[in-house]
């Protein structure tokens, strides 16, 4: 079977969306954000979105590309930079998103909320950084795919 680029194309749209809204919700003043329920929870739902796609991407790649399987959002993330399609330094700070977004759906009242915004000020552009090398090596795989 090809890579689907329809589903990549969507989960990347998807990425780009949520990134928007991140930003939009981050950028608010700090103490005033904290007090607000419904933008916390937009934020943590955008960032859970976001975390996902990335992995809907990564799965279907490694599946079509390098005929591997995974076991869960590290899983793949680590797969995904082990056979090269993300780079390295992407890829460890995705595990971090990965494990972010873990804690949001598995244990979510656990969650500083301050660190939260501090993690996602700090890995936010990390989103756009996965768009970018997907975009940009998505012909690649596409040959990979051919030649397997």
């Amino acid at each position: 079977m090809k890579i689907n680029l329809e589903k990549i194309y969507k989960n990347l749209e998807n990425i780009k969306d949520s990134y928007s809204q991140i930003v939009k919700i981050s950028s608010k003043d700090e103490n005033i954000l904290l007090e607000d329920r419904i933008s916390l929870g937009a934020l943590k739902f955008e960032l859970i979105i976001s975390v996902e796609a990335i992995c809907n991407i990564l799965t279907h790649l490694l599946s079509k590309v390098k005929n591997k399987a995974c076991s869960g959002y590290i899983d793949c993330i680590k797969k995904a930079k082990d056979f090269s399609l993300i780079s390295e330094s992407l890829g460890e700070k995705l595990i971090g998103l990965a494990k972010l977004r873990n804690l949001l759906v598995h244990r979510y009242w656990d969650i500083d909320d301050k660190l939260l915004l501090k993690e996602v000020k700090t890995h936010k552009d990390d989103l756009l950084s996965f768009v970018e090398e997907i975009e940009n090596n998505l012909k690649n795989f596409c040959k990979e795919e051919k030649n397997d």
